[in-house]
């Protein structure tokens, strides 16, 4: 069977956006009906989907700056490690490749750990910027996004559809951040080109490894 490993790199950006999808659980729950023997009740979908939204909200997304603007636990504390890491530095070089190349177990490794880390890097990119709102972040996130999407073309070997599910399920939560937060992305539209040509396809149709991959 072929294998991976799951990359122990989320931390800090894994543990904030944790407490981003998570930060208004609680006021939906006590919103649902608890009349005794009673289902509760289901709040109705909106008409149409707002974004950000697929992961997290624009509310979720406010809600959790303002708790990290009050010193709020445990809010500030996911904050400061988010951006005492090295996903949130500024002067980072994105590291794209045409071809990812990664086996059983990344071995070879041929940019796929490059590539999880600046997918991450983007993505811890853009929940510095929402929080901060320093357009410095903004930019770094959409430099990192740009380059790869200039350049990759395919992923090969045996852990091809593992290392597209890994890069591919950060690469939009950034994207998705910045184009509907941000002022102006013009490589937006070749981004989401990539994501459907590049990524997309490969994970389309599941794994078939018996659940070892999902």
């Amino acid at each position: 069977m072929r294998t991976g490993t799951i990359p122990r790199v989320l931390g800090a950006a894994a543990a904030l956006a944790a407490l981003l999808t998570t930060a208004l659980a609680a006021p939906a729950v006590a919103e649902r009906s608890t009349t005794p023997g009673r289902a509760p009740a289901r709040a109705a979908a909106p008409a149409n989907f707002t974004h950000p939204g697929v992961l997290v909200s624009r509310p979720q997304l406010d809600f959790v700056r303002g708790r990290v603007q009050a010193g709020a636990q445990p809010w500030k504390s996911a904050y400061d490690q988010m951006m005492g890491s090295k996903y949130a530095s500024l002067t980072r070089t994105a590291k794209p490749r045409a071809v990812v190349e990664c086996g059983s177990y990344s071995n070879p490794d041929n940019g796929c750990t490059d590539e999880r880390e600046d997918a991450i890097a983007a993505y811890t990119l853009s929940l510095a910027w929402y929080i901060t709102q320093d357009a410095r972040y903004a930019q770094k996130a959409i430099q990192i996004m740009d380059a790869w999407s200039a350049v990759i073309k395919d992923h090969t070997n045996s852990n091809a559809p593992l290392q597209t599910g890994w890069a591919g399920s950060s690469w939009p939560r950034a994207a998705e951040i910045i184009k509907y937060t941000y002022s102006s992305w013009p490589g937006s539209g070749r981004f989401g080109t990539m994501l459907r040509d590049v990524y997309l396809p490969e994970v389309a149709g599941g794994s078939h490894s018996n659940g070892n991959w999902e």
